[in-house]
């Protein structure tokens, strides 16, 4: 619940109700977009999300406003733009009256996107998917540790994907290049 301000507080004993959404469950679910929340949550539904178009939801049958109720890392974002979800750690939805939290918000809630950020591991993941219209992607998570005594992380990760969806000339290309880093300097 760390979109709230409750890091430490597990979210059965915290004071609002908040999902949260790992990337291991969207990947599950084939969620590429915020509109894919829709299938993971019942209280989470379209606003207006049509192909081509950006995510637009409504919490608990409010819609939320596109530039004051997204977040990343917990700080406002414009929403009015695809946002790629292979580069997020999870999505968080609080919902509610959320205005004690971030100030101006719409009574519906916040979602908040996490993005990845070096864990300390090795580790690479690649993601090849096809859908039956002709949708192809590939996708590449890779983790690594660099420097004396592992100092520097990196985590790159890069996506590309054709859309062909079921709606007539709506075809197109997706990218992302993501590159996040930390440092641990001696004292």
């Amino acid at each position: 619940a760390a979109v709230a301000g409750f890091d430490d507080t597990p979210l059965s004993k915290s004071p609002f109700q908040a999902t949260s959404f790992g990337s291991a469950a969207l990947a599950d679910q084939g969620t590429t977009a915020l509109s894919g929340l829709t299938r993971l949550d019942a209280s989470v539904a379209d606003a207006y999300n049509s192909p081509g178009y950006w995510s637009a939801l409504t919490v608990r049958g409010f819609v939320l406003d596109n530039h004051h109720n997204y977040l990343r890392d917990g700080l406002p974002i414009n929403a009015e733009t695809a946002i790629a979800l292979e580069n997020k750690e999870r999505l968080e939805v609080l919902k509610g009256v959320s205005g004690i939290q971030a100030g101006i918000s719409s009574p519906g809630g916040l979602a908040n996107v996490v993005v990845k950020r070096p864990r300390g591991v090795d580790l690479s993941t690649v993601l090849l998917g096809w859908s039956d219209r002709g949708s192809v992607k590939a996708a590449a998570d890779i983790e690594r540790r660099l420097g004396d005594g592992e100092a520097l992380g990196l985590r790159l990760n890069a996506a590309v994907e054709h859309l062909d969806p079921l709606v007539r000339d709506s075809q197109g290309d997706r990218h992302l290049l993501a590159l996040a880093g930390t440092a641990r300097f001696s004292a």
